[in-house]
């Protein structure tokens, strides 16, 4: 009965605590519906929180007319923008429907996009985005990068990319793969989906020939990192590799990890260009879920 007690009370902690708006976006491709199975799960941990279920209907120029359909000049481009918008609105109605979301807090959201897919997406307030992503590869992924990719690196808030279909909601094993060199205010957010889940939490070094530090050293930088931030279920992990984005991935798959989660520093122009970004990397080419975040509070939309 006191372990009852205990979780109800946990429970309504976390329910006063992030997550409450929790945005999918929606293309009805077979990874953005799991991203929502995903969503709609979490949501019933978190019961006080609401998803938002949103498509952006992309037009070339500035339209001259909102999602709610007020007009000025028709043109047949805005008739056939208002098609889409009507279409979408529709096949999400019938979505939303559907006796599996009984009882969860759901709407829809249509967004009349002009900045591109991630703009738009990260121009919606949210405390979590979960999102679907099949990643990119080669020349399209150095010319345009994955929406995912972008979208980690603008939002605001905690992103969840999702690349295959869940077989059911579990979060066992969780990875926090770092240099643990720098504080991270927003470590909080994972430690939040880490008790929602009763995971354990693997700290991971990765030891590279770019990235050396002695295995003792790297130990002894991760314990004092989760002493700092009070850590508790964790295990501390240093991975020889030949790149941090190998040794991550090799390290997910030899402990059968459920999610990545990683920071960004969510680096602009031309510096994003030069340096690149490990976190969004991953997110590109992991097929574990990842769970990705800013490292500072504060930061917003790049």
């Amino acid at each position: 009965m006191a372990l009852l007690v205990k979780k109800e009370i946990f429970f309504w902690i976390l329910n006063l605590s992030i997550m409450k708006e929790i945005i999918v976006p929606i293309d009805f491709s077979p990874e953005s519906f799991y991203a929502l199975d995903v969503a709609k799960e979490i949501s019933k941990r978190y019961t006080q929180s609401e998803i938002v279920l949103l498509n952006i209907v992309e037009v070339p120029t500035r339209a001259t007319f909102s999602a709610t359909g007020e007009q000025s000049t028709v043109t047949m481009d805005d008739i056939y923008v208002l098609k889409m918008i009507e279409k979408a609105r529709d096949e999400m109605t019938d979505i939303i429907s559907d006796p599996q979301f009984n009882g969860i807090n759901i709407r829809i959201k249509i967004k009349v996009g002009h900045n591109g897919v991630a703009d738009e997406i990260t121009s919606v307030p949210a405390d979590l985005i979960i999102m679907g992503s099949k990643g990119d590869s080669g020349l399209h992924e150095l010319l345009l990068g994955s929406t995912a990719e972008k979208v980690v690196r603008r939002a605001s808030c905690p992103v969840m990319t999702i690349k295959t279909k869940p077989q059911d909601f579990r979060i066992q094993d969780m990875i926090f793969a770092s240099n643990f060199k720098e504080d991270i205010p927003a470590i909080t957010k994972l430690k939040e989906l880490q008790s929602m889940c009763f995971a354990k939490l693997h700290l991971l070094y990765v030891d590279t020939s770019k990235n050396f530090l002695n295995r003792e050293k790297a130990k002894e930088r991760m314990l004092h990192f989760a002493e700092k931030n009070s850590l508790d279920n964790y295990t501390i992990n240093v991975k020889e590799a030949s790149s941090s984005e190998e040794g991550i991935s090799q390290f997910a798959s030899d402990i059968n990890a459920d999610v990545i989660a990683m920071a960004t520093h969510a680096r602009k122009g031309f510096l994003h260009v030069l340096m690149g970004s490990l976190t969004e990397s991953m997110v590109n080419h992991s097929k574990t879920t990842m769970f990705t975040f800013h490292m500072k509070e504060e930061e917003t939309h790049a």
